[in-house]
């Protein structure tokens, strides 16, 4: 019995282009951007210290934690936190005091690169400090009170960070910064 000679899949000129992965040798789609098979992403931006792609639009190096250059537009958040001053805000006393049984209020330190949340214990004897990099940010929400208000942070990979018996106008101020970096 004589079988036929093999036809191509497709016609020629009509083949799908292929490329390899660099780091399992797969063979996947040319318009592929990550691997099926390991999961490697091939395009993106290059970090600069491990040379691992990341996805655009990326501010960290997902592997190595390593700052990736971003292209500045007007309205872009990186402005905004270039442009930002260090401000201190601070929880009202007796609000801390009759909720959260301490004596030490918390304190919020906002800085270009980073939010830090200080909480006290009853007499001060330990903190925590709690630092959230804004590109962790992901969102917050705000509870609005009789007298005092409270903003939750979210973020990517950390839990959300909580500030309490925040006066009307220093909760305003911080919903505001936040507001402003959401757009």
């Amino acid at each position: 019995m004589v079988m036929p000679p093999m036809q191509p899949p497709f016609p020629p000129g009509d083949a799908p282009e292929f490329k390899r992965c660099s780091a399992c040798l797969t063979e996947i789609p040319s318009d592929a951007q990550v691997c099926r098979a390991c999961g490697t992403r091939l395009e993106g931006i290059q970090c600069e210290a491990c040379r691992s792609f990341c996805p655009h639009g990326a501010t960290l190096c997902r592997h190595c934690g390593s700052s990736l250059e971003r292209s500045s537009r007007p309205g872009d958040r990186s402005n905004l936190l270039a442009d930002l001053r260090t401000m201190v805000i601070e929880a009202e006393l007796l609000p801390t005091l009759l909720l959260e049984l301490s004596l030490n209020p918390q304190r919020v330190v906002v800085q270009p690169e980073k939010l830090t949340i200080s909480s006290y214990s009853l007499f001060g004897l330990t903190a925590r400090h709690e630092e959230l990099p804004w590109e962790k940010v992901a969102g917050f929400s705000h509870r609005s009170g009789l007298f005092w208000d409270a903003i939750a942070i979210e973020t990517r990979g950390q839990t959300a960070a909580t500030i309490s018996c925040l006066s009307k106008r220093n909760a305003g101020k911080l919903k505001k910064l936040l507001q402003s970096l959401e757009r």
